[in-house]
């Protein structure tokens, strides 16, 4: 509901029993205020109370679209005052400061303004929760004449519980009593003094006992002279410190002295040892002229691949995953579970997020309709991006059949390299193509706990797919595609019918490994390699990543490193489409050593803005070329 509406919705979120880690006594005054009777209970406006549970999230969110409509249809889309604002964050206060302007000629009903601090990302009572109530307040303001204003400024003590990188802040102003209705809303932005990106926020050391190094830039983007304090969050469980460029390390903390625009590379070293497991950490950055605070987070995968699981199987506790995780925990992977109707909100994860891992295992099990069209899309993308993805479902040949939708054509046939298929056969096994890269070797039987589960489909493939495992009966249950950057394998079977306890290779866990290896080695045929290193002139970041533009919108930065074997020489940096199109040249000429930047507005040569969709950007020197994926948003 909030991409859909965009900045149209607001939500805010009290918790109101004294039992809920998340309450507090303003949520209850607030409730009060409102009038609702209990919870759960959600008011549009101030104004529609629309009681609580419907049954589902599709049921929900149809009453919430339905009465949100009708709201804006009842106003126009349009307010009669406007809210504006700022806050800014430090190690201890939260500043925030709203001002409310009349726009038109009414009379408003004992106006109040009121701000929230709010934080994202809580997991309570096995559900996801974001936009909780953290603090807030408010103040009754004066407004009779048109353009009259009024300031509400407060400050609020930061608790140690809150993170830093989910907290943000809205204001509202509403009737301050009786037949409540809000006159308008609106975020907050904070106040952007500094900004600190990682190349990258995640490193894979396959073998362990090494050292993770995360280069990172730190911007002064004030306008005046400023002093960044550096401070290491959390050791990720190992020795940890830093070093300013051209320095040594030896330090959990730097000061970094910035001019107006000034930037400064920042290298964080993690030290593991031979654990096999995830370490996290992160830096907190302090500025000296308005208090300002980030805190920046990192992972390092120890001793694995780093592989993420995106659990789409709807089902809560877990019950469709808990075989595929047990296997991954087998073979000693790393991985991050990502569990679509549990947490992250309800998202999928983004390409951006999912190019950062060696594979993505994506789960939907066996139920039918539970790939999205959106998500389909998002797969291909990430594919297009040079993923490495294992699609587990045994339903989803169903789901595109009965599909109006040419993005589930386009994804059987281009990615998943499927010509044409039979649903439902049925296999009480798999069997092994001798000399396949997956299957090679492999007899593996299916035990069904019910006869409803046994609805296998068979595939014939195009010139892109190769069966990899066949039925006794000779019919395609598995296949594979390899699109040279990226390779897929895709299960049209229910792996849960696979035991993980049979001999080797038979079982789950050496069938779920054989694959992941396989799509893991795309563009190397050595695999103890690692995939994620670049070259010495390559694209370092791409910040921000996926961008939107539009009115108002900003610019992408591409940040390059040039190696000296390039430096002094020609090169080029380019965007292309998804066909290989040339849209826009955005450097052509020698280029010097070290770091350099430059942005990309979403234009091409024409001057036109380009669709919404995945691109492209290469880069080219004397010493080999380079490219990543950047997306757009529109």
């Amino acid at each position: 509901m909030i991409d859909e509406f965009g900045d149209d919705l607001i939500v805010v979120e009290y918790h109101g029993s004294a039992s809920d880690p998340y309450y507090l006594p303003w949520s209850n005054q607030r409730m009060s205020f409102y009038g609702a009777g209990g919870y759960p209970t959600v008011v549009i406006d101030g104004r529609d109370d629309i009681g609580g549970s419907y049954g589902s999230c599709v049921a929900n969110a149809n009453v919430y679209r339905s009465t949100i409509n009708n709201r804006i249809a009842e106003t126009g889309g349009q307010a009669d005052v406007s809210v504006t604002g700022v806050y800014t964050m430090s190690l201890t206060t939260i500043s925030l400061s709203a001002t409310v302007k009349l726009e038109e000629a009414v009379s408003l009903n004992t106006p109040m303004l009121v701000v929230a601090v709010l934080e994202d990302g809580f997991q309570y009572g096995g559900r996801h929760y974001d936009n909780v109530v953290r603090t807030g307040g408010g103040q009754y303001v004066e407004l009779i004449n048109i353009g009259d204003e009024a300031t509400v400024t407060l400050d609020f003590n930061v608790k140690p519980e809150w993170d830093p990188e989910k907290i943000h802040c809205v204001a509202w102003v509403q009737k301050g009593g009786g037949n409540l209705l809000m006159y308008q809303a609106a975020r907050l932005p904070l106040v952007i003094d500094f900004a600190f990106s990682y190349d990258d926020k995640m490193v894979r050391l396959l073998d362990g006992n090494d050292e993770a190094i995360f280069e990172a830039t730190v911007e002064n983007t004030s306008d005046v002279t400023d002093t960044l304090t550096l401070t290491l969050s959390d050791t990720f469980g190992w020795p940890t410190d830093f070093k300013l460029e051209g320095g040594a390390y030896g330090t959990d903390a730097i000061e970094v002295e910035l001019d107006p625009g000034g930037t400064e590379t920042v290298y964080l070293r993690v030290t593991t040892d031979s654990d096999v497991r995830i370490g996290e950490g992160g830096v907190y950055i302090e500025s000296a002229v308005s208090g300002r605070v980030a805190l920046k987070k990192g992972c390092v995968f120890n001793g694995s691949w780093a592989i993420l699981f995106v659990d789409d199987d709807g089902t809560y506790p877990h019950q469709e995953e808990d075989p595929l995780l047990s296997a991954l925990d087998l073979k000693n992977y790393l991985y991050e579970h990502w569990d679509l109707r549990k947490g992250y909100g309800g998202r999928a994860p983004t390409v951006e997020e999912m190019i950062e891992y060696d594979a993505v295992i994506w789960h939907p099990g066996r139920q039918n309709g539970m790939l999205l069209v959106d998500e389909v899309q998002l797969m291909s993308d990430y594919l297009d991006a040079g993923g490495g993805l294992v699609l587990s479902y045994q339903q989803y040949l169903y789901t595109a059949d009965t599909s109006s939708s040419p993005v589930d054509s386009i994804f059987v046939a281009d990615y998943l390299g499927i010509d044409s298929y039979l649903l439902d056969v049925g296999a009480d096994s798999l069997l092994g193509v001798p000399g396949d890269p997956v299957s090679d070797g492999m007899a593996i039987n299916f035990e069904y706990n019910s006869e409803v589960h046994d609805k296998p489909d068979e595939m014939i493939p195009n010139a892109t797919g190769t069966i990899c495992f066949t039925s006794p009966e000779d019919e395609g249950i598995v296949i594979r595609a390899d699109h040279g950057d990226a390779r897929v394998v895709y299960f049209a079977c229910y792996l849960n019918a696979i035991k993980e306890t049979d001999p080797n290779p038979d079982n789950l866990n050496s069938l779920l490994a054989s694959a992941l290896q396989w799509v893991i080695e795309r563009g190397s045929a050595d695999v103890t390699e690692d995939i994620r290193l670049v070259p010495l002139s390559a694209i370092r970041a791409i910040s921000p990543n996926p961008f939107r533009i539009g009115a108002g919108a900003g610019m992408s930065t591409v940040r390059l490193r040039i190696s000296d074997e390039a430096g002094g020489r020609a090169g080029r940096l380019d965007v292309f489409d998804l066909n290989g199109r040339l849209v826009r040249n955005l450097l052509d000429g020698p280029l010097s050593q070290g770091t350099t930047v430059t942005q990309w507005d979403g234009r091409a040569t024409s001057g036109a803005a380009v669709g919404a969709g995945v691109y492209y950007i290469r880069f080219q020197t004397a010493a080999g070329d380079d490219r990543a994926p950047i997306v757009v948003l529109r």
